[in-house]
Formats: structure tokens, sequence, C-alpha cells
């Protein structure tokens, strides 16, 4: 492990996915699932609009945005999402279809 994951292995972190898929998972997507799940402290944030599950093994450490990158971009410019606590609750999905 390099050494600045390590020297943070057990801080606050967000790790986002942009765009990542299944093509070559054990790259970018597994590392960070294990980062993820060894630090409870860890947050994972999905955005692609084609990978819509957040695997249960998150248990409220994950969030899944299901879209295209650039529509999701632009919208936080002007419509920020304010998130306050996800520590006890289940797994999020943010389907911007659905929005209010």
């Amino acid at each position: 492990m390099p050494s600045v994951l390590q020297a943070h292995r057990n801080a606050r972190s967000l790790y986002l996915e942009l765009g990542v898929g299944y093509n070559t998972p054990g790259i970018i997507k597994f590392n960070c699932w294990n980062l993820t799940l060894q630090n409870s402290r860890a947050f994972y944030v999905f955005l692609n609009k084609d990978v819509t599950e957040v695997p249960e093994k998150f248990a409220g450490q994950a969030l899944s945005i299901n879209d295209d990158i650039g529509t999701i971009l632009n919208l936080l410019k002007t419509q920020p999402v304010v998130m306050t606590s996800a520590k006890n609750a289940s797994n999020y999905k943010y389907d911007h279809d659905k929005r209010s």
C-alpha cells in the first residue's frame, strides 16, 4: 500500500468513482472498495449511468448516482446536494430522473 494511503487509512475519506465499469475492476474499483470497507469513516460514491447497484456489504457507506457524469456535474454547480449524515442510513441511491 502506498505510504499516503497507509498514513490516512483510518481518516475520514471519500472515494469518488467516476464512470468506472467492470471492464478492468481490479485496477480501481476493487482496491477502493477494500479501502472503504476497511475504514468505518470512509464513504464511496459511484457516479455511473450504467452501474446502478450498490453492493450490500457497504451498509451505509456508499451512494450510487445513476446518470451521465457531465449532467450531474453541471447540476451540482447550480443545485448542490447536502448530505448531513450517512452514519446510520442504509445504502443510498440517487436517480437524477426521480429527483424532486
